[in-house]
Protein backbone atom coordinates (compact mmCIF):
# COMPACT_ATOMS: atom_id res chain seq x y z
CA UNK A 1 0.00 0.00 0.00
CA UNK A 2 1.15 3.53 -0.63
CA UNK A 3 0.02 7.14 -0.40
CA UNK A 4 1.42 10.24 -2.05
CA UNK A 5 1.30 13.91 -1.14
CA UNK A 6 2.91 17.03 -2.58
CA UNK A 7 3.93 19.88 -0.27
CA UNK A 8 5.08 23.30 -1.43
CA UNK A 9 8.25 24.45 0.31
CA UNK A 10 9.10 28.18 0.42
CA UNK A 11 12.31 29.29 2.11
CA UNK A 12 12.45 28.13 5.75
CA UNK A 13 8.71 28.14 6.42
CA UNK A 14 7.65 24.70 7.74
CA UNK A 15 4.81 22.88 5.96
CA UNK A 16 3.07 19.73 7.08
CA UNK A 17 0.87 16.85 6.04
CA UNK A 18 -0.37 13.84 7.98
CA UNK A 19 -1.18 10.15 7.76
CA UNK A 20 -2.86 7.50 9.87
CA UNK A 21 -0.72 4.79 11.42
CA UNK A 22 -1.36 1.70 13.52
CA UNK A 23 0.68 0.27 16.39
CA UNK A 24 3.34 -2.19 15.25
CA UNK A 25 3.27 -0.97 11.63
CA UNK A 26 6.41 -0.60 9.52
CA UNK A 27 6.44 2.30 7.05
CA UNK A 28 8.84 4.03 4.66
CA UNK A 29 8.58 7.70 3.76
CA UNK A 30 10.30 8.72 0.52
CA UNK A 31 10.86 12.38 -0.33
CA UNK A 32 11.93 13.81 -3.67
CA UNK A 33 12.11 17.09 -5.55
CA UNK A 34 12.98 18.03 -9.13
CA UNK A 35 13.37 21.33 -10.98
CA UNK A 36 13.29 23.34 -7.76
CA UNK A 37 15.31 26.19 -6.27
CA UNK A 38 15.67 24.42 -2.92
CA UNK A 39 19.43 24.83 -2.86
CA UNK A 40 20.37 23.23 0.47
CA UNK A 41 17.62 20.65 0.89
CA UNK A 42 15.02 20.22 3.60
CA UNK A 43 14.61 18.66 7.01
CA UNK A 44 11.86 16.08 7.49
CA UNK A 45 10.40 15.31 10.90
CA UNK A 46 7.67 12.77 11.65
CA UNK A 47 5.70 13.49 14.83
CA UNK A 48 3.63 10.84 16.57
CA UNK A 49 0.04 11.26 17.80
CA UNK A 50 1.45 12.42 21.15
CA UNK A 51 3.64 15.09 19.53
CA UNK A 52 6.97 13.35 20.13
CA UNK A 53 9.43 12.71 17.28
CA UNK A 54 8.96 9.30 15.68
CA UNK A 55 11.66 9.72 13.01
CA UNK A 56 13.61 12.46 11.28
CA UNK A 57 16.04 12.96 8.43
CA UNK A 58 17.25 15.26 5.69
CA UNK A 59 16.84 15.48 1.94
CA UNK A 60 19.81 17.23 0.35
CA UNK A 61 19.79 18.59 -3.19
CA UNK A 62 22.27 18.92 -6.04
CA UNK A 63 22.17 21.34 -8.94
CA UNK A 64 21.69 20.26 -12.54
CA UNK A 65 20.49 21.65 -15.85
CA UNK A 66 16.85 21.49 -14.71
CA UNK A 67 17.44 23.01 -11.27
CA UNK A 68 17.91 21.39 -7.87
CA UNK A 69 16.97 17.74 -7.39
CA UNK A 70 17.16 15.41 -4.42
CA UNK A 71 15.71 12.35 -2.74
CA UNK A 72 15.75 10.64 0.65
CA UNK A 73 14.03 7.83 2.53
CA UNK A 74 13.03 7.71 6.20
CA UNK A 75 12.21 4.32 7.70
CA UNK A 76 9.75 4.03 10.56
CA UNK A 77 8.59 1.20 12.73
CA UNK A 78 7.40 -0.58 14.48
CA UNK A 79 5.12 2.37 15.30
CA UNK A 80 4.47 2.66 19.01
CA UNK A 81 0.85 3.78 18.82
CA UNK A 82 -2.14 4.18 16.55
CA UNK A 83 -3.32 7.60 15.47
CA UNK A 84 -2.52 10.56 13.25
CA UNK A 85 1.15 11.19 12.46
CA UNK A 86 2.36 14.56 11.20
CA UNK A 87 5.16 15.05 8.65
CA UNK A 88 6.87 18.46 8.90
CA UNK A 89 9.05 19.60 5.98
CA UNK A 90 11.24 22.71 6.31
CA UNK A 91 13.82 24.19 3.96
CA UNK A 92 17.34 24.74 5.22
CA UNK A 93 17.69 28.05 3.34
CA UNK A 94 15.97 30.20 0.74
CA UNK A 95 14.40 28.60 -2.31
CA UNK A 96 11.12 27.05 -3.29
CA UNK A 97 9.73 23.97 -4.94
CA UNK A 98 7.48 20.96 -4.60
CA UNK A 99 8.51 18.05 -2.40
CA UNK A 100 6.75 14.78 -3.19
CA UNK A 101 6.21 12.51 -0.18
CA UNK A 102 5.44 8.83 -0.78
CA UNK A 103 4.41 6.64 2.16
CA UNK A 104 4.50 2.87 1.71
CA UNK A 105 4.12 -0.33 3.66
CA UNK A 106 6.69 -3.08 3.06
CA UNK A 107 6.28 -6.04 0.77
CA UNK A 108 6.09 -9.25 2.81
CA UNK A 109 7.53 -12.70 2.20
CA UNK A 110 8.76 -15.78 4.06
CA UNK A 111 12.30 -17.16 4.00
CA UNK A 112 13.22 -20.78 4.62
CA UNK A 113 16.65 -21.45 6.17
CA UNK A 114 17.66 -24.04 3.58
CA UNK A 115 19.68 -21.96 1.13
CA UNK A 116 16.73 -21.25 -1.15
CA UNK A 117 16.14 -17.72 -2.45
CA UNK A 118 13.19 -15.35 -2.49
CA UNK A 119 12.97 -12.34 -4.78
CA UNK A 120 11.03 -9.09 -4.58
CA UNK A 121 10.43 -6.35 -7.13
CA UNK A 122 10.27 -2.86 -5.61
CA UNK A 123 8.43 -0.36 -7.78
CA UNK A 124 7.75 2.35 -5.18
CA UNK A 125 10.54 4.67 -4.08
CA UNK A 126 11.69 3.84 -0.58
CA UNK A 127 9.48 0.78 -0.17
CA UNK A 128 10.88 -1.93 2.07
CA UNK A 129 10.65 -5.71 2.16
CA UNK A 130 9.71 -7.49 5.38
CA UNK A 131 10.83 -11.11 5.43
CA UNK A 132 9.99 -13.57 8.20
CA UNK A 133 11.90 -16.76 9.01
CA UNK A 134 11.40 -19.46 11.62
CA UNK A 135 14.52 -20.01 13.73
CA UNK A 136 15.40 -21.84 16.93
CA UNK A 137 17.50 -20.75 19.91
CA UNK A 138 21.23 -21.34 19.41
CA UNK A 139 20.94 -21.61 15.62
CA UNK A 140 23.55 -19.94 13.37
CA UNK A 141 22.17 -18.26 10.24
CA UNK A 142 23.51 -16.11 7.41
CA UNK A 143 21.37 -13.76 5.35
CA UNK A 144 22.45 -12.62 1.90
CA UNK A 145 20.89 -9.74 -0.03
CA UNK A 146 21.71 -9.27 -3.71
CA UNK A 147 20.51 -6.65 -6.18
CA UNK A 148 20.89 -7.23 -9.92
CA UNK A 149 19.20 -4.70 -12.17
CA UNK A 150 19.90 -4.52 -15.90
CA UNK A 151 18.43 -1.07 -16.45
CA UNK A 152 19.09 2.46 -15.25
CA UNK A 153 16.63 2.16 -12.38
CA UNK A 154 18.27 1.02 -9.17
CA UNK A 155 18.31 0.77 -5.41
CA UNK A 156 21.05 3.23 -4.49
CA UNK A 157 21.45 1.80 -0.99
CA UNK A 158 19.45 -0.17 1.55
CA UNK A 159 19.46 -0.49 5.32
CA UNK A 160 19.10 -4.06 6.60
CA UNK A 161 17.84 -4.95 10.07
CA UNK A 162 17.28 -8.39 11.58
CA UNK A 163 14.69 -8.23 14.34
CA UNK A 164 14.08 -10.62 17.22
CA UNK A 165 10.58 -12.05 17.78
CA UNK A 166 9.90 -9.20 20.23
CA UNK A 167 10.71 -6.58 17.57
CA UNK A 168 14.07 -5.49 19.00
CA UNK A 169 17.06 -5.34 16.67
CA UNK A 170 19.43 -8.31 16.65
CA UNK A 171 21.91 -7.15 13.99
CA UNK A 172 22.04 -4.67 11.11
CA UNK A 173 23.90 -3.99 7.88
CA UNK A 174 23.76 -2.09 4.61
CA UNK A 175 23.61 -2.75 0.89
CA UNK A 176 25.23 -0.38 -1.60
CA UNK A 177 25.33 -0.69 -5.37
CA UNK A 178 27.60 0.33 -8.21
CA UNK A 179 27.11 0.64 -11.94
CA UNK A 180 28.91 -2.04 -13.97
CA UNK A 181 29.40 -1.59 -17.71
CA UNK A 182 29.56 -4.72 -19.83
CA UNK A 183 30.68 -4.87 -23.49
CA UNK A 184 27.59 -4.47 -25.64
CA UNK A 185 28.30 -7.42 -27.91
CA UNK A 186 30.25 -10.05 -25.99
CA UNK A 187 29.27 -9.60 -22.36
CA UNK A 188 31.83 -9.68 -19.57
CA UNK A 189 32.85 -12.11 -16.84
CA UNK A 190 32.67 -9.20 -14.37
CA UNK A 191 28.95 -8.72 -15.08
CA UNK A 192 25.85 -10.78 -14.60
CA UNK A 193 24.98 -10.29 -18.26
CA UNK A 194 24.23 -6.69 -19.12
CA UNK A 195 25.19 -3.26 -17.86
CA UNK A 196 23.34 -2.18 -14.75
CA UNK A 197 23.49 -1.65 -11.01
CA UNK A 198 24.64 -4.55 -8.86
CA UNK A 199 25.35 -5.04 -5.18
CA UNK A 200 25.43 -7.69 -2.46
CA UNK A 201 25.63 -7.92 1.31
CA UNK A 202 25.90 -10.78 3.82
CA UNK A 203 24.83 -10.63 7.47
CA UNK A 204 25.78 -13.43 9.89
Amino acid sequence: NQGRSNVSVTNQTPVSTNFRGTAGQYLALAASTTSSTISNGVSITVLGPDGTTTASGSMYTTYGSAGYTGSAVINMGPLQMAGTYTVVVQGYSTGSGTVTLTLSTPLTATLVADGSTSGATISTAGQGVLYSVNAIAGQSLAFSLVESVNNLGRINAAAISVLRPDGSQLVSGTLSTTFVTCPASTGSTSCLGTSGYYGSSVIN
